[in-house]
């Protein structure tokens, strides 16, 4: 079994580290103890160290963090972490430096809580951008990509359209997909409804 321990720059030396781990009962190499130097606000596939840990661990391995914030920027990111860590066969041990004793984490009980947490924070993600159009729409301002044609060239294309041009044709002379055409041709057969 080896032990890894993985701490953010501004918390701990490696010897301090080592001296807390040892101190505990769990044996670790000091060469194993790695300072993550990066900041907390990357994901962890952008965490060369951490990378380079889960790529080392095996199964029966030992990864000790300082907090949940060593594993990814966002709970999704640490749920994918702790994943990776589990899909290995190792353990995670959270190191808690206020009480000076390492607490060992319950995967199961991590993951659903990290779970519960990512999907939370997805379902609040999406209903605050659904408010954000919702409030755009009545205020009247316009959601999405500005069309690729201006409002002259879009009645061009409706005027070539009614005179009998195809939407193939049509879309070559202005440079845009079919679909733009498509787009520009319901919109305005919409406005000439109303």
């Amino acid at each position: 079994m080896s032990v890894y321990v993985i701490v953010e720059v501004a918390t701990a030396s490696k010897k301090e580290t080592w001296e807390a781990l040892s101190a505990n009962g769990i044996p670790c190499e000091e060469n194993n103890v790695c300072i993550d130097e990066e900041k907390c606000t990357l994901p962890a596939p952008e965490r060369p160290i951490l990378q380079r840990t889960l790529r080392g661990l095996r199964s029966g391995d030992l990864l000790v963090i300082n907090s949940v914030s060593s594993l990814g920027n966002s709970a999704l990111d640490a749920l994918t972490t702790l994943r990776s860590v589990k899909k290995a066969g190792a353990t995670v041990v959270c190191l808690v430096y206020e009480r000076k004793d390492a607490a060992p984490l319950d995967d199961e009980l991590l993951m659903k809580s990290l779970e519960l947490v990512a999907e939370l924070d997805h379902v609040v993600r999406q209903k605050r951008a659904k408010e954000a159009s919702d409030a755009a729409v009545r205020q009247g301002l316009r959601i999405g990509r500005a069309c690729s044609l201006s409002f002259a060239q879009q009645e061009a294309v409706v005027l070539a359209l009614s005179s009998g041009r195809t939407v193939t044709e049509l879309a070559r002379q202005y440079g845009v997909s079919r679909q733009t055409i498509i787009r520009v041709r319901r919109k305005w057969s919409l406005k000439l409804e109303d």
